[in-house]
């Protein structure tokens, strides 16, 4: 297929097709991306930054510590969330995930 023809949304399509198609990590593979996910996210929680994460990438850490049962992370990073810097929707459910951090601290 000609990628030109597909535009950028039809390349973006194709790559994921292939990606899961042909890339395959192990276990200690994943461990190693979660763990230094989670290593950047103690970071920026204790202002030594080791990435500068973007609103929305904040928004998905939040729900990435949920998900791992990092609570005290969760409601942490929403608390330094700018409400201003990501889209209404993003946030409605952002905050939602935080208060289930809270109240699971």
């Amino acid at each position: 297929f000609n990628l030109l023809e597909l535009g950028l949304e039809g390349v973006r399509e194709a790559y994921k097709e292939f990606y899961y198609q042909n890339v395959e990590l192990s276990d200690e593979e994943y461990l190693n991306i979660i763990h230094g996910t989670f290593r950047d996210i103690k970071a920026y929680i204790e202002a030594k930054p080791t990435v500068s994460p973007t609103s929305k990438q904040v928004c998905q850490w939040t729900n990435l510590c949920y998900l791992f049962k990092h609570y005290w992370e969760g409601a942490k990073l929403f608390n330094m969330l700018d409400p201003e810097s990501v889209p209404e929707a993003l946030y409605r459910i952002t905050k939602k995930i935080a208060e289930a951090c809270k109240d699971k601290c």
